[in-house]
């Protein structure tokens, strides 16, 4: 074991009131911060370092990690999401609005998290068409998954956490670099400007054209940041019911 490695293993179990020896702490770390995973004794340090900066627990998965091209990406749960807003000092509580089509379908979860020292709140909308995934979780929760996302991204916003992210948020990342299709510009251009026209009628349409005239890999094509611009010429007040 390192020194780097066991002055991290040290200072975090002390912070947590953590028992166990160094040995045993680490085995643990292995097991549950690393899923089993064959990781070095730096990438271990670099999570270490992560999780004593922001107080979290990596052997009750508040944070664990995914090894990366020799380093690691940090990711939060969203238990941990809610640890690092409830310990913050200035932390004043949070609201949500519900964003619905005619149809009742959720188009966008928004997320204002208050802070004492700051007059208004920082807001964090998520779209259901920039982040739904075909995955178990997605479609057996989609809401729950969506509150998730926007309930991250203003808790990061609003205490300037970086370097940081839900699983999901990770694991999209990585899907979106293996599946990545070669791009054509040309035939890029034609299906933004499909989607800007799309726009033009409103978010129901947008998000028509998003889930049933793309194929998977065009909507790797356009991206979700293009996307996400499109989306904001949309007044989502004017569109969407709130409750």
């Amino acid at each position: 074991m390192s020194t780097a490695l066991s002055t991290q293993v040290k200072q975090l179990a002390t912070t947590l009131a953590v028992g166990g020896n160094e040995k045993e702490l680490i085995e643990t770390l292995k097991s549950t911060a690393f899923r089993n995973q064959q990781i070095s004794d730096s990438q271990m340090t670099a999570l270490l370092i992560v999780a004593n900066e922001h107080k979290l627990n990596p052997w009750t998965n508040e944070i664990y990690a995914f090894p990366q091209n020799g380093g690691i990406q940090p990711i939060i749960g969203i238990d941990g999401w809610n640890k690092l807003a409830n310990s913050h000092p200035q932390y004043d509580g949070r609201d949500y609005e519900y964003k619905f089509s005619d149809s009742g379908e959720l188009l966008a979860i928004t997320c204002k998290i208050f802070r004492k020292d700051r007059s208004r709140p920082e807001v964090a909308t998520e779209l259901m068409v920039e982040n739904r995934r075909q995955t178990a979780p997605w479609k057996q929760f989609p809401s729950r998954m969506l509150k998730h996302r926007a309930t991250a991204q203003a808790i990061r916003s609003a205490f300037g956490f970086s370097g940081i992210m839900l699983e999901d948020e990770a694991q999209a990342m990585v899907d979106t670099k293996q599946n990545a299709p070669e791009v054509d510009e040309a035939g890029r251009n034609e299906l933004i400007k499909n989607a800007e026209e799309a726009a033009k009628s409103g978010r129901e349409s947008l998000e028509n054209y998003w889930k049933h005239e793309l194929t998977p890999e065009q909507k790797v094509i356009v991206g979700t940041d293009e996307m996400k611009r499109i989306a904001k010429t949309i007044a989502i007040e004017a569109e969407a019911t709130v409750i």
